[in-house]
């Protein structure tokens, strides 16, 4: 899982959570009040970790050019000295960056405007794609760079970025599907080219289905090309 949306009155907030680390059997048998509470404690998890991976690429980076000048004996030659001054001049930056590392603010994830598109089938009547457009922040890079003559340094630091996701899916689940001890049903998009995505929510009846929406249903629009 890297996202547990929480739906009320057609808004969703958007929980981010640790990719790999954040799986489907610590959500098993818990309440939603509980996966609830869950899912805003590992976003703050995913925000910190964030953080300090940026903070630990950095710092990597430094001891990699300290080691690298210690361990070499540069000569007189002009492209020794140019390499020697860039490693250098590469340390000094970084340590200075270090030193006022940017750290973006947390913010806490508030219900925003869900959306849901469909596409239809050449009679119009069929429904063959359903689009669900969903709003979150999530921390991700942002570059600064400084230039020492020809050689570019970049430097990278997590930013607060809003994102609006739009996730088309073509396939539902005519019956649950059993993952652990529950049962859910929801939204899939397999295919051959591309990473997998699901959109589920649990239920307890085993006569559930999926089905996707209609035009005729309150909010929903075309999806246009």
């Amino acid at each position: 899982m890297n996202q547990i949306l929480v739906t009320k009155n057609g808004k969703a907030t958007v929980y981010n959570t640790p990719i790999y680390t954040f799986l489907m059997r610590d959500i098993d048998g818990k309440s939603d009040k509980k996966i609830i509470s869950m899912a805003k404690a590992e976003d703050k998890k995913y925000y910190h970790e964030t953080i300090q991976k940026s903070k630990d690429d950095l710092q990597e980076r430094i001891d990699s050019d300290k080691g690298i000048l210690k361990n070499n004996t540069f000569t007189a030659n002009a492209d020794e000295r140019k390499d020697k001054q860039r490693l250098e001049s590469d340390i000094q930056h970084m340590l200075a960056f270090q030193a006022k590392f940017p750290v973006a603010k947390y913010e806490k994830p508030t219900a925003k405007p869900l959306r849901a598109s469909v596409v239809t089938d050449n009679s119009g009547n069929n429904v063959v794609q359903e689009n669900i457009v969903h709003q979150r922040i999530k921390l991700d890079d942002k570059v600064w760079n400084y230039k020492f003559k020809e050689h570019g340094l970049p430097f990278s630091y997590p930013e607060n970025i809003k994102l609006t996701m739009s996730n088309g899916f073509s396939q539902t689940y005519d019956s649950p599907v059993k993952i652990l001890s529950s049962m859910y049903v929801g939204y899939t998009n397999e295919t051959n080219n591309q990473p997998n995505i699901y959109l589920t929510t649990k239920t307890t009846n085993k006569d559930t289905k999926s089905v996707f929406d209609s035009l005729k249903t309150k909010k929903v629009t075309e999806a246009k090309d």
